[in-house]
């Protein structure tokens, strides 16, 4: 057990697209793939995207649901989900594909619409896709390319563009929109992270999901991300800011609280993949070196103190309970999220705070590191209170 106490972060994977459960009857044509079990968790999107649509590619009655996507398959879901009627560019040919060949036509159209990326003059179509890579091409097939690109430039009011790392943006809207399924205690290896290789049965999970938040209102209200901007603060502060978001996608890990898998010995528990939960995401970010527990050959600050493991423990100990008005960048950001009392046993999830009303955490809800506004809608009903751990004078 990790630090003696797990962390209580009890936000769970919520969404239309659940797993499949086991015995449960099933509609439309019958399911042809052999190799994914009644009960899996993408068996729904399986059939969105190979059995009622012939979306990704798959065998007669395999589906190779553990097997890396290739670049050929997603750029043809891609095209078959949201741009079925796009005209190949004649001007636009690549090395390695044949233009009388079918992979030619979507790998043409998924290039010339920005979704993906050509090597060189190459597509190399049977090469793995990235988590981060996936989450680009699918986020601009939504048309959020603009939104994305402002993340990236995310700023400060007095002008501070802080460093973000490769497709952030991407990554944050792709967990705002629950692309990635958050795997359960025990699966935690199946997870990915943002150079992860995606399997295809991770891709038709986000794809289905993507499909389906396309025709509501979750794509429009990532409007608000486009005008992001952070209130001014110290470098010392903006350095543990920019670790943060260096972060932006790996995954939810019950009791995580490292970016890597660690091995058997490990001082605090092994985990089987990188990646937080809700409070082990604050230690990540905020704590100085607890014994063997010492971020600080990687992070490029010390620390501060913050003894507390989990997030109702966090909540326990707070000398001064801090509302959001009253906040500063880097306090912790503590909720009820399953229940309505407030004190400090249903503290049950936990977050960095960023300023003017964003917070930057790990949540099951939304399978991994993302950003959310927390001054208004659910987040502000769940919202306990907040805990100063840097001091002011930094």
């Amino acid at each position: 057990m990790k630090h003696a106490i797990a962390a209580l972060c009890l936000l769970t994977a919520a969404g239309a697209l659940g797993a499949g459960s086991a015995g449960a009857e099933e509609t439309g044509a019958p399911f042809p793939f052999t190799d994914v079990a009644n009960g899996h968790f993408a068996r729904d999107a399986i059939r969105i995207v190979s059995v009622d649509n012939d979306w990704l590619p798959a065998g007669a009655t395999r589906f190779w649901p553990a097997s890396a996507l290739k670049r050929r398959h997603l750029a043809s879901a891609l095209v078959a989900a949201f741009a079925p009627e796009e005209v190949v560019d004649p001007e636009l040919l690549f090395s390695d594909l044949d233009p009388a060949e079918p992979p030619f036509a979507v790998a043409n159209v998924a290039v010339k619409l920005g979704w993906m990326k050509s090597k060189g003059d190459a597509f190399d179509p049977m090469g793995p896709v990235s988590k981060r890579v996936f989450d680009r091409a699918v986020i601009r097939a939504l048309g959020l390319q603009e939104t994305a690109r402002a993340l990236d430039g995310v700023s400060a009011e007095d002008g501070y563009r802080f460093k973000t790392p490769h497709m952030f943006g991407d990554m944050v809207l792709a967990d705002q929109l629950r692309l990635h399924y958050n795997y359960p205690v025990g699966a935690e290896r199946f997870e990915r992270r943002p150079a992860d290789p995606m399997r295809r049965q991770d891709a038709a999970y986000g794809l289905a999901r993507a499909v389906q938040a396309s025709s509501g209102w979750e794509v429009a209200s990532l409007d608000r991300y486009a005008s992001m901007v952070l209130p001014p603060m110290s470098a010392k502060r903006a350095r543990a800011v920019e670790w943060a978001f260096r972060h932006v996608g790996w995954p939810y890990v019950y009791a995580g609280e490292w970016s890597k898998p660690t091995p058997g010995g490990y001082c605090c528990g092994s985990q089987a993949q990188g990646g937080f939960d809700c409070s082990g995401f604050a230690w990540w970010v905020l704590n100085q070196p607890t014994g063997s527990w010492d971020p600080t050959r990687l992070r490029p600050y010390e620390g501060w103190s913050l003894p507390q493991r989990s997030s109702y423990e966090m909540a326990r100990v707070t000398s001064k309970r801090r509302g959001l008005a009253h906040m500063r960048p880097l306090d912790v950001a503590l909720f009820h999220t399953s229940g309505p009392d407030r004190t400090w046993s249903d503290m049950d999830h936990a977050g960095v705070y960023l300023g003017n009303g964003w917070m930057i955490h790990s949540s099951g809800s939304r399978g991994g590191v993302t950003i959310d506004k927390i001054d208004e809608g659910w987040w502000k009903d769940a919202f306990g209170w907040g805990r100063r751990v840097v001091p002011w004078r930094v």
